[in-house]
């Protein structure tokens, strides 16, 4: 994996990283050291964290573009609402909507 790249790209510190992630420092290091993986949701973490794409941070993709979500600075998991919302008829579309507007009250 690229991690120490993009952190050092991001000026940040492996403590920085490790803090943001909810993980010991140690075991951030291991991953950017390729003696360790991290998990699924670690590596959804690293992606929202770096601003890259899933596949760019596991060397799927040698561009680190940014789909059209994450250009919009949206998180992963909006971008995964906002494109499982897109699959839904319209009626479904507004039974999610009030169901929103019912858990903001």
């Amino acid at each position: 994996m690229i991690l120490r790249t993009l952190r050092l790209e991001k000026a940040v510190t492996q403590q920085e990283v490790a803090n943001n992630l909810g993980v010991k420092r140690y075991t951030y290091a291991k991953w950017e050291q390729g003696r360790s993986e991290p998990s699924v949701t670690d590596l959804i973490k690293l992606c929202e964290y770096f601003n890259c794409t899933f596949e760019y941070l596991v060397g799927i993709e040698s561009d680190c573009a940014l789909n059209d979500f994450q250009k919009a600075n949206l998180t992963y998991k909006e971008s995964e609402c906002l494109a499982s919302f897109g699959l839904l008829t319209e009626e479904e579309q507004n039974k999610v909507l009030g169901f929103i507007k019912a858990l903001q009250k």
